[in-house]
């Protein structure tokens, strides 16, 4: 993307989006459309047969953790003021990601 304010226009709509449910649910399913349509491509230009999965819930399951660690990625950058450019949301994201393997082993032990 171009320098031309699309980062301060991102975290307005970011903004509206969690005072507006009905804005946010049609982003969520838009996501999720998107990532159905990712998986077709995948499954098309890949081959990722690496055990049964007669309902391809392993590459969906990988674009929703990575949509997923996006929008937690967003959030963070969208709260940070002092990060104003995409170097911010790339460092944000970076950190998402990096913080799914072990979100996927978290041990939860009653109190």
């Amino acid at each position: 993307m171009g320098t031309d304010g699309w980062a301060e226009r991102l975290r307005l709509s970011r903004r509206l989006s969690a005072r507006t449910p009905s804005t946010e649910a049609h982003h969520l399913a838009f996501c999720d459309r998107t990532g159905a349509a990712i998986v077709t491509v995948m499954q098309r230009g890949f081959d990722m047969t690496m055990q049964p999965d007669p309902y391809g819930l392993r590459p969906r399951l990988a674009v929703d953790l990575l949509a997923a660690a996006f929008r937690r990625a967003l959030e963070r950058w969208v709260a940070d003021p002092s990060e104003t450019g995409h170097e911010g949301l790339a460092d944000a994201l970076r950190d998402a990601c990096a913080a799914v393997p072990e979100s996927l082993v978290l041990p939860a032990r009653p109190h």
